[in-house]
This record gives structure tokens, C-alpha cells and sequence, in this order.
């Protein structure tokens, strides 16, 4: 008798139930960590912000937006979407207005959900099998993405009236700066810490120490 035969109609339908909503909280639980931890790097790195804007020296937390998606998969993008009207609302207060907030958040979170569905194709890379070409291709689409995303949301604030016309090549360049900045040193880790932390443990006490204080 086969297996799906083995289980009555009814106890298959609980199962399947109880799965679906199994899974629907384990992607609720990790989807509110994303927007904590979103928050969190958004007030650490919000310090010497450039002319009063949005717009600091180290952005680290798109990268958090990147990793769920290329790893987790699109079921995560309504989080991603709602994490920067979230800080900007923690974190700052809605700095601009209502519209402006919603016209600016927008550009960056569609901008980022963008760009990581982009680099899907990158989820199984890890430290073992990561070929040269397959990490400058990595940086240089960051590298361009950051800048697409830079010149979009600066656009905006120049729409609104935020900024003035010869600025905005200062502001692109800090916004480019600081996103391109915190998505490199956070998304290799990312992607490979589960393979540097086995490799971690097969060294040495002496490599161990070496390695955490290079590290920080």
C-alpha cells in the first residue's frame, strides 16, 4: 500500500494544514528578526549624516535585505518593502513628510528587493566553491546597483525640493559611498559564515585567536 494511501483524507488535510502554518510562523518569526535587526544597524550607523539628510558614511543594512532575499526567497519581500518606512519612523521620525517619506522609502526598498532578486543566482555560493569571477561579478553588480539606487533616491529628494539641483552629485556620491560601504562588509559573511565557522573550528586555539582579532 503506498503511503498516501496509508493516510486517511482527513488526517492528510490536518497535516498539510499544520505544515502551512507551521511554516507561515517560522517565516513570521524570521522576517520580524530581519526588521529588528534592520532597525538596529539603521541607529547604530546613523551617525554624521550628510547635511541633515538620510544618507551616512557606512549603510550596512541593505545587505540584511539582500541576504534574506537571495536566501531565503521572495516570501520575505513584503518585510523588505516595510523595513525602511519602519526605521525611518524608529530611528528618525519620519524626517521628511508623510509623501515624501513613502515616495523615498519606496525608491529605496523596491531599489534594494530589485537588485537582490538580481542576485539570486548567488544563494549557493559559499566558501568553498566561490570562483574569482563569480565574486567580482557579485561586487561589480553591488557596485552598480548601489549607485542606480543612489541616483534614483537623490533624484527624488531633488523632486521634492529637499536638495538643489548642484548638490546632488555630492549627495549620490556620499549615498553610493555608504550603502556600496556596508553591503560589502557585511554580505561576503553573510553568504559564507556558516563554511568559514566550520573551517574556524578545524584550526588551531593560536589560528582561532588570530583570526578573531584580525576580525576585529
Amino acid at each position: 500500500m503506498s503511503d498516501a494511501a496509508a493516510v486517511p483524507p482527513v488526517a492528510g488535510e490536518r497535516r498539510d494544514k499544520g505544515l502551512f502554518w507551521l511554516r507561515a510562523a517560522g517565516r513570521s518569526a524570521l522576517g520580524v528578526a530581519y526588521l529588528a535587526a534592520y532597525v538596529a544597524l539603521d541607529w547604530l550607523s546613523f551617525f554624521e549624516e550628510f547635511r541633515g539628510l538620510d544618507v551616512t558614511l557606512w549603510n550596512p543594512q541593505p545587505a540584511l535585505t539582500l541576504i534574506l532575499i537571495i536566501q531565503r526567497g521572495t516570501a520575505y519581500i513584503p518585510f523588505a518593502l516595510a523595513a525602511p518606512f519602519l526605521s525611518d519612523w524608529i530611528v528618525r521620525d519620519f524626517p521628511l513628510n508623510l509623501a515624501g517619506t513613502l515616495a523615498y522609502d519606496g525608491i529605496f526598498a523596491v531599489g534594494y528587493v530589485g537588485l537582490a532578486l538580481l542576485m539570486r543566482r548567488f544563494r549557493s555560493i559559499n566558501a568553498d566553491d566561490a570562483r574569482v569571477q563569480d565574486m567580482a561579478w557579485l561586487v561589480s553588480t553591488i557596485m552598480l546597483g548601489c549607485l542606480a539606487i543612489s541616483a534614483a533616491c537623490t533624484e527624488m529628494l531633488e523632486l521634492l525640493g529637499i536638495i538643489k539641483e548642484h548638490r546632488a552629485r555630492q549627495i549620490i556620491g556620499a549615498f553610493w559611498i555608504g550603502d556600496a560601504s556596508g553591503i560589502l562588509a557585511f554580505l561576503p559573511f553573510f553568504i559564507t559564515w556558516r563554511d568559514a565557522l566550520r573551517t574556524w573550528r578545524r584550526g588551531t586555539t593560536r589560528q582561532r585567536i588570530v583570526d578573531l582579532a584580525v576580525f576585529a
